[in-house]
């Protein structure tokens, strides 16, 4: 089952997917926060688990188990992954058919607590045993997983909470009923009701980059439906201003892995095939300055190779990018030293076509491609096993080496056109903020 479901989640459509098992799960949930993996909720006797974070399963590190249960998961970006991930990482027949575990009964988990490492060996307990051993009051958005679609009211608050799990008619109760029980009318939007939407959201401890995202969305949904874009509204606008005069418009920008840093992440590398993947995805993404998604979609077709004088020089075409969606396309030339990397990757993984980089399981078996996701775990981890600080690590991002490298440019003095040439920006403002952690002695 689990082969046909990576055959299904490689075509890269969420709805179209196999029905991973769920019966036997550990006797824990867990959610994917931004350090890690946390157990949220225990079945009793479990208790002591509670709170802590997931360092690995049966030995094997948790980065390299979300890798491998990402293979089987049919998803269309890193939000939907992360919330579909922590529901199979707990399930013991979706580990036991991974490779991962070997028994069900005896399942070894590593784990981290107030700064204490420690190991659980857990059983795997049915469904039914687990669901009735919840403990505690479940957040919303976790009640009534059972039900297509549900409401309450939340008088203290002033609102009304829905959610739907399913996007079908549930049974005695369509679609269209429920609309009508919310007595709602979405579109068109009123601005007065956006401006207030805008002020809650100032309070609720959102950075002033999200709300933002969040009204775009509303106008994007307004000129889709063809309605007049309310967000344009004078009513909307001075809300938009004073809430950027509450939170500022600042944003956390990604760490830079600039070459020093660069240099003990590919100390950290071995020559395993997993170790030469990420040197040579390390060195092409510093010479490139690729986004992820640009990385992930570079194909072994894109590469042109120039033998001369006994050297070899590659070319990369990058065929699509985020300022370039009229496919013109640009050349990317690395390195000698990323060439030669890249070329043993292709030569040891035994690549003829299709993608460049390629995501590998715990039994080394090499899968059609790498997700975008997967680039920012990738750098962690290497940053974590060079031994890098942790507030580093906390930082870095898929977005990392690509600040970095532009902070090298500005040290060696090339001038601003020359960097957003290299970096393929468009706007200098963008480019502005990546430089911000420069420091030029």
């Amino acid at each position: 089952m689990l082969q046909i479901a990576k055959i299904v989640a490689s075509i890269g459509d969420a709805h179209t997917a196999v029905a991973l098992p769920l019966a036997l799960t550990l006797p824990f949930q867990c959610y994917w926060f931004e350090d890690g993996m946390h157990i949220t909720a225990v079945a009793p006797g479990f208790e002591e688990l509670l709170h802590s974070r997931i360092q690995s399963i049966n030995g094997i590190p948790i980065d390299t188990v979300i890798e491998n249960i990402t293979t089987v998961l049919s998803h269309e970006n890193t939000a939907m992954l992360k919330s579909q991930l922590p529901r199979y990482l707990v399930s013991a027949e979706v580990l036991l058919g991974l490779g991962m575990i070997n028994r069900t009964d005896e399942i070894k988990v590593g784990l981290e607590k107030c700064g204490n490492a420690f190991e659980a060996v857990l059983p795997a307990l049915r469904d039914s045993e687990y669901i009735a051993a919840a403990d505690g009051k479940l957040p919303l958005y976790r009640q009534h997983q059972d039900e297509y679609y549900w409401k309450t009211l939340l008088p203290e608050k002033n609102l009304l909470y829905f959610n739907y799990n399913k996007c079908k008619d549930g049974e005695g109760r369509s679609v269209s009923d429920f609309c009508e029980e919310l007595k709602t009318d979405p579109l068109p939007a009123d601005s007065v009701d956006i401006a207030s939407f805008i002020a809650s959201l100032t309070k609720s401890g959102l950075k002033s980059s999200s709300i933002r995202i969040a009204v775009a969305t509303i106008s994007s949904i307004h000129k889709l439906n063809q309605f007049t874009d309310p967000t344009q509204h004078t009513n909307v606008k001075i809300e938009l201003r004073r809430m950027h005069r509450t939170l500022g418009r600042y944003s956390n920008q990604a760490f830079g892995i600039t070459a020093p840093i660069l240099e003990k992440m590919l100390g950290a590398t071995d020559y395993s095939l997993r170790g030469v993947r990420d040197r040579a995805l390390l060195l092409l993404a510093y010479d490139s300055m690729c986004r992820r998604s640009e990385l992930v979609a570079l194909k072994i077709s894109n590469i042109n190779l120039n033998e001369a004088d006994n050297t070899v020089e590659m070319k990369i075409r990058l065929r699509k990018s985020k300022t370039d969606q009229e496919l013109q396309g640009r050349w990317i030339f690395p390195s000698k030293r990323a060439t030669e990397a890249i070329n043993l990757w292709i030569g040891q993984a035994k690549l003829v076509d299709g993608f460049l980089f390629r995501g590998i399981s715990n039994a080394i078996e090499i899968t059609d491609e790498l997700n975008c996701s997967q680039i920012n775990r990738i750098y962690k981890r290497l940053a974590k096993n060079a031994k890098l600080p942790q507030e580093i690590i906390g930082h870095i991002s898929g977005h990392s080496m690509r600040v970095g490298a532009a902070q090298d440019l500005l040290k060696s003095g090339a001038s601003m056109p020359i960097i957003m040439n290299r970096g393929r920006w468009s706007k200098t403002d963008t480019v502005m903020r990546y430089l911000e952690g420069a420091s030029i002695n």
